[in-house]
């Protein structure tokens, strides 16, 4: 079978899905590039969330200009990346864990997911304590360490 030749009809119609698909786009980074003049004027950070946000405010039916079509979009990627701000990566506890214990294991790594879930306060309570009883158990150890050594001499 081979496929039917296109008809004038079907090439308007196409010329005119082209039409209609150029609007959007350049609607598209008419709104994203309002939304991050306005963001820059507020002094706001600029982040792909903001603008998909500001875009919604900005635009004529409220609907705005998704996260996604920014993305996929050339020209407003490259007003978001133009810009935006670096994000700050958080800090895994794996690389600050490796430095300090040499090889640590699965429970350690689980122990310090948890603690990390503490606020400095919270962590300079529990690292005092344990500092007191590890210094109540040297002195222990001290203790039972010459009685031994008496014993034995």
């Amino acid at each position: 079978m081979t496929p039917e030749p296109r008809t004038k009809r079907s090439e308007a119609a196409l010329a005119g899905l082209k039409r209609s698909h150029q609007r959007r786009r350049n609607n598209s980074v008419e709104i994203v590039r309002r939304a991050i003049t306005r963001l820059k004027e507020t002094n706001s950070p600029v982040s792909l969330g903001r603008i998909a946000r500001m875009t919604r405010e900005l635009s004529e039916t409220g609907v705005g200009v998704s996260e996604s079509t920014i993305l996929r979009n050339p020209e407003c990627r490259q007003l978001y990346e133009e810009a935006a701000q670096p994000v700050r990566r958080r800090h895994t506890i794996g690389h600050c864990l490796d430095s300090k214990v040499a090889t640590p294991t699965d429970t350690e790594r689980r122990r310090a997911n948890y603690l990390m879930r503490w606020t400095k306060a919270q962590l300079s309570a529990h690292i005092i304590a344990i500092e007191r009883e590890l210094s109540l158990s040297e002195k222990a150890n001290c203790t039972l360490r010459e009685k031994i050594l008496k014993n034995n001499l």
